[in-house]
C-alpha cells in the first residue's frame, strides 16, 4: 500500500507477510491500518500499527501466530502484551528495531472509533469516523486540575530541596515541565499528542521559542529554582488567562498558600 511508503523500508516485507497470514484466517473478520500512518503524521521513523477485528475467543491464538510470522521475517527481540482495555494488543520489535503493534477486539470493542485505513473489509465494518483533528474546546475545570497539580508539584519542591536533592528536584523540574506543554496543547486551538515520541509538531512557533527561553536543566540546586520560577512564572499566567477565558474561576487561594509556602521556605 503506498501509505506505508513512507515508513522505513524494512516495513515493507513484515507488512506483506502480516497482510498474507491475515488474509488466511477465517476468525479475522477485518484487518486496517491505525496509527499515525491512518492520521496521516507518519514520517521515517513511525511504527506500524494494525487493527484486527475477531472474536473474543480467537485473540490469543491469533497473537501467537502472528508472532511466529513476524518473527519469520525478522526476529522479535522485544514482545509486549497490554492488558485488555476495549483491545487487546501485542506490540514487538525486531532486531532490525522495527517496531509493530497490533490491537485485537471485536466490532462492537471501539476499536473502529479511530482513524483507520482499510486494507481488508469486506463487510464494511469500519464506515469511517469524524474528523480526530477537530476537538471539542478545552473545559475549564480540566485546566483548573491541571493547574492545582502543577502547583502541588511546585509546592513539593521545597521537599526536595530541603533535603538537597538534586536528582529528585531535577525530576519534578521535568515533570513542570511537562505539564507547561500540557496547557500549551490546551490553549485554542487545541490539539492532542497521539504520540509521547510526536510533540514538535503540534506546538505553535511562539510556544516552542516560550520553551526554548527557559533557563537551561541541570542536577544543580541553584540551577533548578531558577528553572522553576521561570517555568512557573509562564504557566501561571497562561494558564489563569486560559482558564478565565473560558468563564473558568482561577483557583487563587491555591496559588496564595503555595506561594506563601515556597516563600517561606526561601524558594519563590
Amino acid at each position: 500500500m503506498n501509505e506505508i511508503q513512507i515508513l522505513d523500508a524494512g516495513y515493507a516485507p513484515l507488512f506483506n507477510a502480516i497482510v498474507a497470514w491475515a488474509g488466511e484466517q477465517d476468525a479475522i473478520r477485518a484487518l486496517l491500518i491505525s496509527g499515525s500512518v491512518a492520521k496521516g503524521s507518519a514520517d521515517a521513523y513511525s511504527d506500524l500499527d494494525f487493527v484486527v477485528v475477531t472474536h473474543k475467543s480467537a485473540i490469543e491464538g491469533l497473537m501467537e501466530d502472528v508472532h511466529r510470522i513476524i518473527d519469520d521475517v525478522e526476529p522479535v527481540i522485544i514482545e509486549n502484551r497490554l492488558p485488555p482495555g476495549r483491545a487487546s494488543v501485542l506490540s514487538v520489535v525486531t532486531d532490525g528495531w522495527h517496531r509493530i503493534d497490533l490491537a485485537f477486539g471485536d466490532p462492537d470493542s471501539g476499536i473502529l472509533q479511530q482513524a483507520l485505513i482499510p486494507v481488508f473489509d469486506p463487510d464494511t465494518l469500519f464506515d469511517g469516523v469524524p474528523d480526530a483533528n477537530v476537538l471539542a474546546p478545552v473545559d475549564a475545570d480540566q485546566v483548573v486540575a491541571l493547574s492545582k497539580e502543577f502547583l502541588r508539584v511546585l509546592g513539593l519542591s521545597a521537599v526536595v530541596h530541603g533535603r538537597k536533592d538534586a536528582h529528585s528536584a531535577h525530576d519534578g523540574s521535568n515533570l513542570l515541565r511537562n505539564m507547561l506543554i500540557e496547557l500549551f496543547l490546551m490553549e485554542p486551538p487545541r490539539r492532542t499528542r497521539s504520540s509521547a515520541k510526536k510533540t514538535l509538531p503540534l506546538l505553535t512557533l511562539e510556544q516552542q521559542e516560550v520553551l526554548k527561553s527557559l533557563p537551561p536543566l541541570a542536577d544543580n540546586l541553584e540551577m533548578l529554582v531558577v528553572f522553576d520560577s521561570a517555568l512557573a512564572e509562564v504557566f501561571l499566567l497562561r494558564a489563569r488567562r486560559l482558564i478565565e477565558s473560558i468563564g473558568g474561576v482561577w483557583p487563587v487561594a491555591t496559588e496564595q498558600a503555595t506561594r506563601e509556602y515556597l516563600k517561606g521556605m526561601a524558594l519563590d
